[in-house]
């Protein structure tokens, strides 16, 4: 794959629609997996970023979802530290990643 960052477009444009997207996910219990590779450079590879709830608790095992998982979790060693921020609502107003 050819270089490219596109953090900033994910950062402005994606990231808001896909915290929504999770949160109506989350109150209807609606299995789901999304991925996004938003830089490739040659210092350090691809990174992408991934969101996944089977909600098998509520809506059981399924054979598809856990191939989605494994098609899309993470190929290196997760990084050392994921933060979500919520407002006093408990919405998510920003999401952190911090490599070691």
């Amino acid at each position: 794959m050819k270089e490219f960052d596109l953090e900033q477009v994910y950062d402005e444009q994606i990231q808001p629609l896909i915290t929504q997207i999770i949160a109506i996910c989350k109150e209807h219990k609606i299995p789901m997996g999304a991925t996004f590779c938003f830089r490739n450079s040659e210092d350090e590879g691809e990174e992408y970023c991934s969101t996944f709830d089977a909600h098998e608790e509520v809506r059981g095992k399924s054979e598809h979802m856990d191939e989605l998982w494994d098609a899309i979790s993470p190929q290196r060693s997760a990084p050392a530290l994921n933060m979500t921020v919520r407002n006093a609502t408990g919405d998510v107003t920003q999401m952190i990643r911090i490599i070691g």
